[in-house]
């Protein structure tokens, strides 16, 4: 999001409700979706801005070691339509991830009281979550054919 700040701005919304799993990375997120959408603005400015806040540190140990060694489409030099498909991926296995513990959920409640309504809260949870993980193997193997 750094290097293609554009690309925030067109998942803001999934982005909102990201949950990093890191005080610092979710309050980085935050301020990216801030200025983001406050106006166009390129990397550079975007970057700039970051250190000059509280997130400086954190912002730098996010960018060194280069995260673009374990994913290409982070990278500076990467284009846009790179970035946008490898975050739409990204967002997929969060998605996912939701989706499952929605299911535990689904499935804990029904192992307490197996009522109708439980039973199709649970059968709808494995639907959604059959269906995320079909379109993440999707794109799973578009990145494995270019």
């Amino acid at each position: 999001l750094i290097h293609h700040p554009a690309v925030a701005v067109e998942h803001c919304e999934a982005l909102a409700h990201l949950a990093l799993g890191s005080p610092a990375f979710d309050k980085i997120l935050k301020e990216i979706l801030y200025i983001t959408g406050r106006g166009e603005l390129d990397s550079g400015a975007l970057k700039s801005h970051l250190m000059t806040t509280d997130l400086a540190a954190s912002v730098t140990g996010i960018l060194q070691p280069s995260p673009s060694k374990l994913w290409a489409f982070s990278e500076p030099s990467a284009d846009l339509a790179a970035a946008r498909k490898g975050l739409e991926h990204l967002l997929s296995r969060f998605y996912e991830r939701e989706l499952e513990q929605e299911l535990q959920a689904a499935l804990k409640e029904w192992g307490t009281e197996p009522s109708e309504e439980n039973q199709a809260r649970l059968t709808a949870a494995q639907e959604q979550l059959r269906q995320a993980r079909a379109a993440a193997l999707s794109l799973d193997d578009e990145d494995e054919g270019m």
